[in-house]
């Protein structure tokens, strides 16, 4: 009796820790992931007056957006403003900075707002313009050449043939991360229960 209360309880403390586990920041990206990263293309924004990409919600709720970009010499002055537009509406639901010491090179960057809800199969629209530049160093977003479906980008307010390479954040529990990591531990105690018995 003893043992399957010991039994019931390892059982759900391992459900309650997977279950926190699971909860993660959920990407989805709007670009296509099978193009090599090697074949990007840079947009110098220090040259531009703003960079727009347009995408559709794949979530119910967005936290944020993350944005691949190349760094080149010394950004600490740099502030990169973005604004984030609910293109139905027509109005701006989010707006924010990331400072350029934030910025790594050929990594992604998280642009943070306050969560948005109601989102799914929505269009928006998010505005990047680069602040204090000095000529010492410059921020790059990255992009791929094909436009892909349900998404635009502009610069300068002009059509511009590619997409950046962007994902929108979720924050959520994912089914798909819990499932995953269950059914490994059960593999990892099956295991260890047949190793145990095949040389008791």
């Amino acid at each position: 009796m003893k043992r399957k209360i010991r039994y019931a309880i390892s059982g759900a403390v391992i459900v309650f820790l997977v279950f926190v586990y699971a909860h993660i920041s959920k990407c989805n990206p709007i670009y296509d992931t099978d193009v090599d990263s090697s074949r990007y293309n840079n947009i110098l924004i220090y040259n531009v007056e703003s960079v727009k990409q347009k995408f559709v919600s794949k979530e119910d709720v967005l936290d944020a957006v993350k944005i691949k970009s190349r760094v080149t010499g010394d950004v600490s002055d740099i502030t990169i403003k973005f604004s984030l537009r609910d293109l139905k509406k027509d109005e701006e639901i989010a707006k924010g900075e990331v400072k350029g010491k934030d910025f790594k090179d050929s990594k992604f960057t998280e642009f943070k707002f306050e969560r948005i809800e109601d989102c799914r199969g929505k269009e928006y629209e998010i505005s990047l313009v680069s602040i204090g530049q000095n000529g010492n160093g410059t921020v790059d977003f990255c992009y791929e050449n094909s436009v892909e479906e349900k998404t635009a980008m502009y610069v300068d307010d002009k059509p511009k043939r590619g997409t950046l390479i962007l994902k929108t954040v979720t924050n959520r529990f994912d089914w798909e991360t819990f499932f995953v990591l269950m059914i490994f531990i059960i593999y990892i105690i099956g295991f260890m229960k047949f190793l145990y018995r095949l040389f008791k």
